[in-house]
């Protein structure tokens, strides 16, 4: 009987050391398994083919039939800037296997303009512009001021910003900085504010400068006079921005982009298919009337 269970011991140990490599999984009480999750499962935000045909618009169509919703812009009035909510954007990525279709029931066009993206970074919800200053005589102070996106776009945060200051001196929101982040407002702001209007090939742009953050949520404390009552107030780059030349060309007969039209091809599916095949990788802005999306284009 001894013999027996010292056998039955060395071919257990015989069985786990040929396993070696293998994964287990395993499950609880609740019949929850601690396994992974694998990489090529289904996301929260990816749709299947009938959900995504409901729904309408961009798509990323994988290769397991998952449909990933294009990012649409929160803010739609600026010519050459693209926003999104830093923490919950999701550009999604179109790899080389991948198509880029459109579920539609209106009109389809012949193509899109897709339109690279320039440059990228973090921002708060305000836009920033050049003071006039009588004792220089230049327009070298910085005012501030708050931008209609934020009232879509941020209801909560636009409402903070935009309170009562100090028992109702004021309601909207557009001042000069005299002192950001400790510094003069002049010296700190230098070479961080981002005018749109630089990157334009083409003229009658009307566009919002912002302040460019080097991180998310990096914090941006100004102090200004409103009158003569001295205001320090502190907001947080959580707004994540994408600069591109999306200035509208006209001619007599057509109109056109700084970027590459895309072909839409008809098929049987119920979706238009974009010819992307052309396009070098990066982030793009996709124009559809006075709509916009971003796309990532990965090869």
């Amino acid at each position: 009987m001894k013999k027996l269970s010292i056998l039955c011991v060395l071919i257990c140990l015989l069985f786990l050391s040929s396993c070696e490599g293998l994964s287990f999984e395993f499950i609880n009480d609740a019949g929850n398994s601690n396994k992974s999750e694998n990489v090529f499962s289904k996301k929260d935000n990816d749709l299947s083919y009938s959900e995504a045909k409901e729904q309408g618009g961009f798509f990323v169509m994988k290769d397991n039939d998952c449909f990933l919703p294009v990012q649409e812009s929160v803010h739609k009035s600026n010519d050459n800037l693209f926003f999104t909510d830093a923490e919950s954007e999701d550009v999604p990525k179109a790899e080389a296997s991948d198509k880029i279709v459109l579920f539609t029931g209106g009109t389809l066009d012949e193509g899109y303009w897709f339109i690279p993206v320039i440059k990228e970074g973090y921002t708060i919800p305000f836009t920033f512009y050049n003071v006039y200053d009588e004792k220089t005589e230049e327009f070298d102070r910085i005012g501030i001021a708050d931008i209609s996106f934020a009232i879509n776009a941020y209801d909560d945060y636009q409402a903070e910003a935009m309170k009562d200051y100090y028992g109702g001196i004021f309601k909207e929101f557009n001042e000069v900085i005299e002192i950001a982040n400790g510094m003069p407002a002049e010296k700190f702001f230098s070479g961080k504010i981002v005018d749109p209007d630089e990157y334009c090939t083409w003229y009658g742009c009307i566009n919002d400068s912002i302040y460019h953050a080097k991180e998310y949520c990096e914090s941006l404390t100004i102090e200004f006079f409103h009158g003569t009552y001295y205001c320090e107030e502190t907001f947080y780059a959580d707004l994540k921005y994408y600069l591109f030349d999306g200035c509208e060309r006209k001619t007599p007969n057509r109109k056109y982009y700084a970027g590459e039209m895309v072909e839409t091809e008809l098929t049987k599916e119920g979706y238009a298919q974009l010819n992307t095949e052309n396009l070098n990788e990066g982030k793009y802005i996709i124009v559809k009337g006075s709509d916009k999306f971003i796309v990532e284009i990965s090869r």
